[in-house]
């Protein structure tokens, strides 16, 4: 056989060769399966990036679209609360007190989660205007101040704007707090800043312009509130051209139309208020102007209307109504030459623009009166309540009015009208002097959510509306005024103060007397002491403020449970004995001896304290 031929040597070669092979080709297979393990381990590898990668851009879509959900839902927000603020929704009824917590939780959430300085801003600005319809004036404040302090670190082309804005919400509520000079140095502030931005941003020119026009306004009307009427004159002229300017570009804004003919009224009342009298001519031609101009208005208003547009045709007719009435009124006391109309209506009329951001002018009231209880009254306004034993009573009450003035009976609808005006004929009551308004109130006491009514220099009435609780529990009562002011034709002008009219009660001298519960109440809105008597003084002509306990165990802290006025230099305050209710008893001691200091009049004639027995407790 060929196999035995083989010899030893190229056996054992063939055999090393055979090994080597083997083994080449177990390291060639291992390598394949290292290489392939360790595909196996990248790809692993590479989908756990990937998966990661996945999810780190997911929650960065995520994120971008809960801060776009944010951006949106504080757009949508902001706008609801502008909206309630230019509508001057106070207070609040359920709905809208839900909404706003909404947007509170929005912003702080944007704050929380966000360092963008212009979305933070607009956060503050908005839980600024919150704070606001919740009459927390000092929040409100302080959320404005940091909107403003936080524009200084945007660089967007809006930032300046938004500054302006949230500075112009910042004066105002300032002034309303009674805090005027901080209002008046913020204001001149952003009135620099804003010119600088106005250099820099020449394409939002218009736009900044009318951030300005707001602003200096504002300014004007601080420096007038300090007596400096000349100063204030020149700015109320620049006011005036700046938003010509502004209207000039956009000629069918009805809102900056709406604000021209507020900034002539304002110039008006500062020129007419010149030295001699030598004012008035220009003052009289700007009345004209302004009452061309509503008249301009009502008649786009009655085309709109006649068109099936809803719009406002009634605030714009009551315009025209007013501009010819003021206008009049001027011509006549300009005529005689004297001095009796120092303060014309047209100086604090409630503006026809009726958003915010413009101090109200009411606070360059100056002598305006609150009369007392013993003068001669024009009307009375009663509730009819729909209960028996109360509605006997304000028959007898009306009964007996109705037979010397007006008698004004608020009723919640027609069928509380019919009632009423039958039980008034049952009982022969005189129905020609007899009214009655289609009003809704929570409450009988007409006194203390009712019109505080003060007299002007020239002699008519202005009906001042206040807040009435500090808590939303009695809306109609808090919208009543303004509802009757709309259906008599009064002047309304809506006071900043917490304000019940059953604690504030006037010698009709310029003696105004409250208890405690008044200033700790305005404590809450932010109100020191020392500025609630400055907005006493512009809202009721109160010279001198006297502050007494009030009773204890009693649950409105009214004066009038206690105290009334019947002449100017003589004041009925109530006792109790002391064995009956030692603790009241000593409190209106005190409060009896606290008014014996006080002196009134020209001559400072002591004022007369008489005390009459408390009715006993029930």
């Amino acid at each position: 056989m060929k196999l035995s031929h083989i010899n030893q040597t190229e056996f054992v070669s063939q055999a090393r060769f055979s090994g080597h092979w083997r083994l080449a080709l177990f390291v060639v297979v291992i390598g394949l399966i290292v290489s392939i393990v360790a595909n196996r381990i990248l790809a692993l590898q590479y989908r756990q990036v990937e998966h990661e990668l996945a999810v780190v851009s997911g929650n960065l879509q995520s994120s971008r679209e809960r801060a776009a959900r944010l951006d949106a839902d504080l757009d949508g927000y902001f706008r609801e609360i502008i909206a309630q603020l230019d509508q001057q929704l106070i207070p609040l009824d359920r709905t809208a007190r839900m909404s706003l917590r909404a947007s509170k939780q929005v912003c702080e959430r944007i704050l929380t989660e966000t360092g963008d300085a212009m979305r933070r801003a607009s956060a503050y600005c908005t839980l600024g205007h919150i704070y606001r319809l919740q009459n927390d004036l000092k929040s409100a404040s302080d959320s404005y101040r940091s909107a403003v302090d936080a524009t200084s670190h945007a660089t967007a082309p809006d930032a300046s704007r938004l500054r302006s804005l949230a500075g112009s919400y910042l004066v105002e509520v300032l002034a309303q707090l009674g805090r005027e000079q901080e209002a008046l140095s913020t204001c001149q502030q952003l009135i620099r800043q804003l010119q600088k931005d106005m250099q820099a941003n020449v394409p939002y020119r218009i736009g900044l312009l009318n951030e300005l026009a707001f602003l200096v306004r504002n300014q004007a009307v601080l420096l007038a509130s300090n007596g400096d009427l000349e100063q204030a004159t020149s700015l109320a002229r620049r006011h005036t051209q700046i938003l010509m300017e502004v209207f000039a570009s956009s000629p069918t804004d009805v809102t900056l139309a709406e604000r021209v003919i507020d900034a002539k009224y304002l110039l008006a009342g500062l020129v007419w208020r010149a030295p001699s009298g030598k004012g008035r001519p220009e003052s009289l031609a700007l009345l004209q102007e302004v009452s061309e101009a509503a008249v301009t208005l009502r008649n786009q208003a009655e085309r709109r209307l006649r068109s099936g547009e809803p719009y406002d045709y009634g605030k714009y007719k009551s315009a025209v109504d007013r501009a010819s009435h003021e206008l009049k009124l001027a011509q006549s006391f300009a005529s005689t030459g004297g001095d009796k109309l120092r303060n014309p209506s047209f100086w604090t009329r409630k503006n026809l623009y009726r958003g915010r951001r413009s101090i109200g002018t009411e606070i360059l009231l100056d002598d305006v009166r609150m009369p007392a209880e013993f003068e001669t009254q024009a009307a009375m306004i009663v509730k009819w309540s729909g209960r028996d034993w109360q509605d006997t009573a304000i028959t007898t009450l009306v009964k007996e009015l109705a037979s010397q003035l007006q008698v004004l009976i608020l009723v919640d609808d027609y069928e509380s009208q019919v009632e009423a005006r039958n039980e008034l004929a049952k009982a022969n009551v005189e129905l020609s002097n007899v009214q009655f308004f289609p009003v809704p109130a929570n409450t009988l006491w007409v006194r203390d959510y009712g019109p505080i009514t003060v007299l002007g220099s020239e002699g008519f009435p202005i009906w001042i509306d206040c807040q009435h609780h500090l808590s939303d529990n009695h809306i109609k009562n808090d919208l009543l005024i303004e509802r009757l002011g709309r259906l008599t034709g009064h002047r309304v002008i809506r006071g900043p103060l917490l304000l019940e009219g059953g604690n504030v009660v006037s010698n009709g001298d310029g003696l105004i007397v409250c208890t405690k519960h008044l200033e700790t109440d305005n404590l809450k809105l932010g109100y020191t002491p020392q500025a609630l008597r400055k907005r006493l003084r512009s809202m009721v002509g109160c010279r001198e403020l006297v502050v007494l306990e009030n009773l204890k165990r009693e649950p409105t802290g009214h004066v009038d449970w206690f105290l009334t006025f019947v002449s100017q230099d003589t004041v009925v305050v109530g006792e109790y004995d002391p064995k009956v209710d030692s603790e009241n008893a000593k409190i209106l001691d005190a409060n009896a001896e606290r008014l014996r200091e006080i002196r009134v009049g020209t001559t400072g004639t002591q004022l007369n304290v008489v005390r009459i027995p408390m009715p006993p407790h029930p």
